[in-house]
This record gives C-alpha cells, sequence and structure tokens, in this order.
C-alpha cells in the first residue's frame, strides 16, 4: 500500500508513520481494483482471498467491505475493525485471529464480528489466550508466540483450501 509514495521504509518506525499518512479510501479502492484484477486473471480459478496483520488486518476488513462479493475469504490477525453497520456489505467468510492480551484491538473486534454474525456472514473468531499483540512476527521476540503462530497459520491455511478451492 505505500507503494505510491516510494515504497515501504526499512525503518518500522518510518513505516507506521507512512502507514498512518495513507488515504484510506483511495488504498481501499486501489485492493478493491486488485482483487477485481485477480478475480478475471486468466489461468485463476476466479476466487480471491486476502490476509493481513495488524494494519492489514483492519484493511482485510476494509476491503471485505469495499470488495462486497468480488472477495472470497479474509483472514484476519488481530487487525482493528470497521463500524459495525457496513457488516452487511460483507459477503467473504471471515477468520480473525485474535491475541488474547490485545484489549485495544478486541474493543473493535467483538462488536464487528458480532455485527456480522447478525448479519448472516460468516465469521470465525479464534482466541489465542495469554499472548500479546503481533504474536505472529517472528521478528519480535517480546510478542512472538512460536506455538499460537503455528496453530494460527494451520487455521489459515485449512481456511483457504475451503474457501478458495
Amino acid at each position: 500500500m505505500l507503494s505510491p509514495s516510494g515504497g515501504t521504509p526499512a525503518n518500522e518506525d518510518a513505516a507506521r508513520d507512512a502507514i498512518g499518512t495513507l488515504d484510506l479510501g483511495a488504498a481501499t479502492a486501489a485492493g478493491v481494483a486488485m482483487v477485481d484484477l485477480l478475480e478475471h486473471r486468466a489461468g485463476g480459478n476466479g476466487k480471491v482471498g486476502a490476509i493481513g496483520f495488524c494494519w492489514g488486518g483492519g484493511y482485510v476488513n476494509r476491503l471485505a467491505v469495499g470488495a462486497g462479493k468480488s472477495l472470497d475469504a479474509g483472514v484476519v490477525f488481530y487487525g482493528p475493525a470497521p463500524d459495525p453497520a457496513e457488516a452487511p456489505r460483507v459477503a467473504a467468510p471471515k477468520k480473525f485471529h485474535l491475541a488474547g492480551l490485545d484489549n485495544r484491538v478486541a474493543a473493535t473486534a467483538f462488536p464487528w464480528i458480532s455485527a456480522l454474525r447478525q448479519a448472516g456472514k460468516k465469521a470465525t473468531y479464534l482466541d489465542y489466550p495469554g499472548v500479546n499483540h503481533a504474536f505472529n512476527n517472528d521478528t519480535s521476540a517480546e510478542r512472538y508466540d512460536k506455538a499460537a503462530a503455528e496453530l494460527a497459520w494451520r487455521r489459515t491455511l485449512a481456511f483457504f483450501r475451503r474457501t478458495l478451492a
């Protein structure tokens, strides 16, 4: 998503700052255009899935709202959620991996998941007790939880095999 502004900086703080300056509407529109391109790409099966971590998880939520029926599956690793009123616009089944110690993300995720379910959408929530936000990030010794990360990844691959085959 940072390609239009020169790419992702190597410095993590600079990358976070750059993400903070993104025009979320324009970034979502670019993602929806990419979903449409992939959906109709020769050699594919016409199905598109998206996965995101942290900000990217929140982006997958917004992409699911924007892409509607064009997105076939979405996986969110501890990403913040949009306004629950937008849940009816989502068509893709969603899988959520939430860190048990991440109250900040849980504050938006649980109302979002409830709204998706109330709107008749498939939303599976998986809790990883005792782990922190970014538990899948193996470059962060203080947050990485190998057992939780491996379990979440196996669950993600199984979900994509079911929804994108």
